[in-house]
């Protein structure tokens, strides 16, 4: 443990990631291969939109489904796309430290601003072993950390106790937390001097008014203008405004996105505008006809 004392918070986060971080989705080809035409193609339309912060390979990029040498090729592929416009967060998500850490120090030399990890299971049930992952994290890589908290995905939150002995590290720059929780993410915002993003489309004016930093939004992939505009109007402190695009969001959210196939909504709805193709992961069930209807009738008013 005693590498987690006496570290300098000053000069973390020299450039600073704020506003909307939006977790790309990652465009694939029939034979379920990436299709990095269509990556660069959305990243561009993301940037004209007005998008800076990106992050590749989270849940919501399927990530499990993509190899190591996939995920190289996505940052890659991201980095070159939005040179100095722009922030890169590489997803380095997996079940093992090794594998993390072999995600995270590949990341760098791909040319990420930072890296966004999860903890593996075995150190979220097990003090000493929380300890170990970040003493290995630590002493093995040299990228600036955001966690990435999905308790769907990875079985349980981050421990806000074993939190609480990390925010004087340096390179650790705050948690994405996709908890889907509000509770826990208010316990996230108390943290003293990390940042913190929510995942949670329909909780974006209550974590924004909770004083978090920003949002790391999935339905942005879609419709950027949106948490653009609630993070401007928040930071305007607009607060009529910030309540009606909520709205818009909640309204979207129920009616044309089904909360169980959201990232096939998302490709499809973007197949729809030519930016990417439909196609998928294996895993994940395909829209049924009525469900791709709703996305056309999207598309034709919101376009």
């Amino acid at each position: 443990m005693a590498l987690l004392r006496g570290r300098n918070f000053s000069g973390r986060d020299s450039v600073p990631v704020s506003g909307l971080i939006v977790p790309l989705l990652t465009p694939m080809n029939e034979d379920f291969t990436v299709d990095l035409f269509g990556l660069k193609n959305h990243v561009s339309k993301l940037m004209n939109s007005g998008v800076k912060n990106f992050l590749t390979a989270s849940t919501v990029g399927e990530f499990k489904n993509i190899s190591l040498n996939e995920e190289l090729e996505i940052i890659e592929n991201v980095v070159s796309t939005v040179g100095s416009k722009g922030i890169v967060i590489a997803g380095c998500c997996s079940d093992t430290t090794e594998s993390i850490v072999e995600r995270v120090q590949a990341a760098e030399r791909e040319g990420a601003y930072a890296c966004a990890v999860n903890v593996p299971l075995t150190a979220l049930t097990n003090e000493v072993f929380f300890i170990d992952f970040f003493d290995e994290l630590f002493t093995q890589t040299h990228a600036k950390i955001f966690l990435y908290n999905d308790p769907f995905v990875f079985r349980r939150n981050i421990p806000i106790l074993g939190l609480n002995k990390l925010v004087n590290w340096e390179r650790l720059l705050g948690v994405i937390d996709f908890s889907n929780s509000q509770p826990y993410f208010r316990e996230l915002c108390n943290l003293q001097g990390m940042k913190i993003f929510q995942g949670n489309d329909t909780l974006s004016f209550e974590s924004l008014r909770g004083n978090c930093s920003g949002l790391a939004s999935p339905m942005s992939n879609v419709h950027p203008q949106l948490f653009l505009g609630i993070v401007k109007d928040f930071r305007s402190l607009d607060m009529v405004s910030m309540i009606r695009q909520q709205g818009e969001i909640n309204s979207l959210a129920e009616n044309y996105f089904p909360a169980q196939k959201k990232i096939q909504a998302y490709k499809y709805a973007l197949s729809l505008k030519g930016i990417m193709k439909e196609c998928h992961s294996k895993g994940l069930e395909p829209l049924t006809v009525n469900e791709k209807e709703k996305m056309e009738e999207y598309v034709r008013q919101f376009a």
